[in-house]
């Protein structure tokens, strides 16, 4: 089953035709009763007195729908298992749990394609298939045609003779099945530059009219005349085509090529499909995003980080670091692609990068080498297809497989003159907040330059380890006289003196004379092009930002440290105690670090006697009691109860507390990072980046200055627009004229003349993941609008045309239903286990739907539980749960994450019977204990 969440026209076009073949499902079951012969009360509707329900009273369909949908279906009796299921749901405090059974809901359907759910699904696929698989087999065999040694340079469609290689002018590829490739030039913008196709019998190239002669381009979109047509002529348009020739287009990473194609911006669907090579590669060995980064460590050497921890794991467990998987797959580049199933030599990708920096003038003069670079990829992407197509067939043989890719590559997204409003009103709004914020940024940096004066930085918590040197203004040294004495100077040589000392002034003054190292940094120089006086610079993405800002995390001051990234200082007055020669010993900034302050802040008490410097008398002293009194090993578990561990028996060793807290080097307090989405390992970059927002909304994350919580919701209203505004104003938006548009519309009430009606084709990947899940960079991805967020209403954008409307379909955790129907098939009841009477009977306001449960378990809120209860079902283990946990409650440390993470699992997922290589125990186990 496939879901999309942009829209398909064939939601909205021929939608009548499309509703009487499909079976839709909407779910009434939620709330269900256990049986009455085990003494669970079943509480009925006056509506359905006597509901039908199974052998442990889970509501099921009514009898009516069960025989449309399940016809000739025998109903064996499974109560034999009845007091293992007793058992089971007894340990989890679900049996006997009293619930309210549902109206019972009947109406006809449409008849089934077949014999069985199975079999009407699958005569829906090949339906809709019909005639595509079969026009595949003209490219299985047979040579291929014979490339031209001369391309046309003319405007539009040319077709080649694969014997004489004569070029004739043609309005489109007249044959059903191309392999196609289309190459456009960075600097033109969403224009196509060219293209080559080959079918069974032809080549074929096409010429944008740009490459002929010169054209300005009033806009970076295209209009439809700028594209390249498939199925009409250039006196066609979409009011008046009627092609119904059903096509097939292949290419490698198809949707990028689909997007430069005339016909996909009409409203009418079209009959082509198109076919991609890299969806094929992916479903039959492609890789996690993890593995790719292995993979490509294993080609080249590297030092990233996800590598290191992965080798040191490996090494942990003792485990052999095996590489052999690295030759069954491959990067998803055509490159790599062709030479993983193919074997054939590396293609020549040099020529490319004309297309990515040069100009047009660059393409007129290499025309020919870049016509044989694109027909070179048509011809690896049809051996690819070859090698890849036999065995897809084979690995999915369901057709609704196919069919769902299919029918995920003609995605499309119509727009209207709401599109444009919504993007220059986000650029707007976007502007005039980020100039407000630099304003604030440079009012707070200008205050925080004053405290140069009589060096009141060293006594800020957060200014203190600052660069405040400064520049000193210098004269350039005075010309060689004769030295005169003043008894000697006349009133001329007195004035030359003077008139001379111009000279010594710098022709190039220094930048920013009196002012600290890194305030000039923030400042631009009178030379720059855009220079703006004072420190115009400033962003949120500086590190002094957060500095400037006075950030706290729970109360405790922000520092950086060029080692663990940013993080927070704890004061400790024990560790002052320990580091009182510290004090003495400790040379440059840290000796300057305002340690009595941090207690002062934090409500800590020390008295003053700490933070005096020990006497060698006293070191020497404590040195050697811990010396005589305690061996290493007794001393090694005293530090580690007190939370403590030392890297090596050597004194001068950094000693570090547990739980990603450092000694960095600062006088009576630790260092703790702050905590990073993806684990304890990683270094937080920047503590006003959108992974922190929920923090800074919860008031963990905050500012001690009034004016500062101004910078940070307004950082907070920008981080959408910032993050995705590249994406969202590069989107290839296509403006239809009145021609193009069909009757539908323009016969339509709420139709308006000097209205703007176009559409957005996404560059979907329709099997862009190893589980067959379609990829998109900015529609997939979209998230809900949000009050004060800048551009988040991105989605609402997508408007139907006047006489169309929007058809959605979903179906409702459908992953988890799939579990649960696959744990209760060993004893072949609905609700046999916990997991699926949490999902079938589970109700959130009494606590025993599932995500409740969890929650319950791990202590988290109920929305945190569905990320977890996803996350397992996608095969996420204990170590995903151990940094989720982290990121939802941030007071967690990694030790107790790593507890409550085991005993989640422990209670969900149970334990493993090895002796009988299954899991029990658990909610998501399929048997007791």
């Amino acid at each position: 089953m496939v879901s999309c969440l942009n829209v398909w026209r064939g939601g909205f076009h021929l939608c009548s035709q499309r509703v009487e073949r499909r079976l839709v499902f909407q779910r009434w079951l939620k709330i269900s009763k256990l049986v009455s012969s085990h003494h669970s009360k079943v509480v009925t509707s006056a509506n359905t007195p006597n509901p039908r329900v199974n052998e442990i009273n889970i509501q099921m369909l009514p009898w009516n729908l069960h025989e449309q949908i399940f016809p000739k279906t025998d109903i064996k009796d499974c109560s034999s298992g009845l007091e293992e299921i007793q058992k089971n749901l007894s340990k989890h405090g679900l049996w006997g749990k009293d619930t309210t059974v549902l109206n019972d809901v009947t109406f006809d359907l449409p008849k089934l394609q077949g014999k069985s759910v199975t079999d009407h699904f699958y005569n829906i696929a090949n339906q809709q298939l019909n005639g595509y698989i079969q026009l595949t087999r003209h490219l299985m065999t047979g040579s291929i045609p014979a490339k031209p040694k001369k391309w046309s340079q003319r405007a539009g469609w040319t077709k080649y003779d694969p014997l004489t290689g004569k070029a004739t002018a043609v309005k489109y590829p007249e044959e059903d099945i191309l392999v196609f490739d289309v190459e456009m030039l960075v600097s033109e913008g969403h224009f196509p530059t060219m293209a080559t196709a080959v079918s069974p019998t032809n080549w074929y190239s096409w010429c944008s009219e740009a490459v002929t002669k010169d054209k300005f381009r009033w806009s970076r979109n295209p209009q439809l005349c700028d594209l390249i047509p498939l199925e009409s002529s250039p006196e066609e348009h979409g009011s008046n085509l009627k092609s119904n020739q059903k096509k097939v287009i292949i290419g490698h990473n198809v949707g990028f090529d689909r997007s430069f194609v005339k016909e996909q911006y009409y409203i009418e669907k079209s009959p082509v499909r198109f076919l991609d090579t890299m969806s094929l590669h992916i479903a039959l060995c492609g890789m996690t995003s993890f593995q790719q980064v292995l993979y490509q460590s294993n080609k080249k050497s590297t030092n990233r980080k996800e590598v290191r921890e992965y080798m040191e794991m490996r090494t942990s467990r003792r485990q052999m670091v095996d590489n052999y998987w690295t030759n069954e797959s491959t990067m998803n580049n055509l490159n790599d692609v062709y030479q993983h199933h193919c074997g054939g030599p590396p293609l020549k990708k040099a020529t490319r990068d004309v297309f990515v920096k040069g100009s047009m003038a660059d393409v007129r003069e290499m025309f020919q080498e870049l016509c044989s670079y694109c027909a070179s990829d048509v011809e690896a992407t049809l051996h690819v297809f070859r090698q890849v197509w036999p065995q897809f067939l084979e690995r999915f043989p369901n057709p609704v497989t196919l069919s769902g890719m299919m029918e995920m590559g003609t995605a499309y997204l119509p727009i209207n003159q709401n599109w444009k409003r919504y993007l220059n009103q986000s650029d707007a709004v976007y502007n005039d907040l980020q100039n407000e914020l630099s304003r604030l940024l440079q009012k707070l940096a200008n205050e925080a330059c004053e405290l140069l004066h009589d060096n009141r930085y060293e006594d800020d918590l957060w200014l203190w380890d600052l660069d405040w040197s400064v520049n000193a203004y210098k004269l350039n040294k005075p010309k060689k006289r004769p030295k005169k004495t003043d008894q000697e100077k006349t009133s001329d040589d007195i004035l030359e003196d003077i008139l001379s000392s111009k000279d010594r002034i710098p022709k190039v003054g220094r930048h920013m004379v009196g002012y600290p190292a890194w305030y000039r940094e923030l400042c631009p120089k009178t030379t720059d092009p855009d220079w703006r006086s004072g420190p115009s610079q400033i962003s949120t993405s500086r590190r002094i930002t957060p500095k400037l800002l006075r950030m706290t995390y729970k109360g405790f001051p922000l520092h950086y440290d060029d080692k663990y990234g940013w993080g927070y200082l704890i004061p400790d007055k024990h560790k002052a105690a320990s580091d009182r020669q510290k004090l003495v010993m400790a040379v440059g900034e840290v000796s300057k670090f305002p340690i009595k302050k941090l207690f002062t802040m934090c409500k800590e008490t020390v008295t003053e006697e700490l933070l005096v410097p020990m006497s060698d008398k006293e070191i020497e002293k404590m040195l050697n009691m811990a010396k005589d009194d305690m061996e290493w090993t007794e001393l090694a578990k005293h530090l580690d109860e007190a939370g403590i561990k030392k890297q090596a028996k050597q004194k001068d060793d950094i000693i570090e507390i547990r739980e990603t807290k450092y000694d960095i080097g600062i006088p009576g307090c630790w260092f703790q990072k702050l905590p990073h989405k993806d684990g304890k390992g990683s270094n937080v970059g920047n503590p006003l980046s959108k992974d922190f927002l929920a923090l800074i909304e919860s008031g963990v994350l905050k500012s001690l200055l009034i004016t500062a919580e101004n910078v940070l919701k307004l950082t907070k209203m920008c981080s959408y627009w910032k993050n995705n505004k590249d994406r969202i104003s590069g989107q290839m938006a296509v403006t239809l004229e009145e021609k193009d548009l069909p009757v539908t519309i323009t016969s339509d009430p709420d139709y308006h003349v000097d209205g703007m009606y176009g559409a957005i084709v996404p560059r979907v990947i329709p099997a862009g993941t190893i589980t067959r899940r379609a990829v998109e960079k900015t529609w997939m991805t979209a998230s809900n609008a949000y009050v004060d967020r800048v551009g988040s209403e991105m989605k609402s954008m997508i408007q139907s045309p006047p006489g169309y409307h929007f058809v959605g379909a979903d179906v409702d955790s459908q992953e988890l239903w799939i579990a649960a129907i696959i744990g209760d098939s060993k004893h072949r009841i609905h609700g046999s286990t916990p997991f699926g009477w949490m999902t079938l009977q589970g109700n959130k306001n009494d606590k025993t739907d599932l995500h409740s449960k969890t929650a319950e378990t791990a202590g988290i809120s109920r929305d945190h539980a569905k990320i977890l209860n996803y996350g397992r079902i996608y095969g996420a283990g204990q170590k995903f749960a151990e940094t989720l946990l982290m990121n939802f409650n941030h007071n967690l440390t990694p030790t107790e994450a790593a507890a409550k993470a085991k005993k989640l699992y422990e209670t969900t997922k149970g334990k493993r019977k090895r002796a009988e290589r299954h899991w029990e125990g658990g909610t998501f186990s399929g048997a007791s204990a």
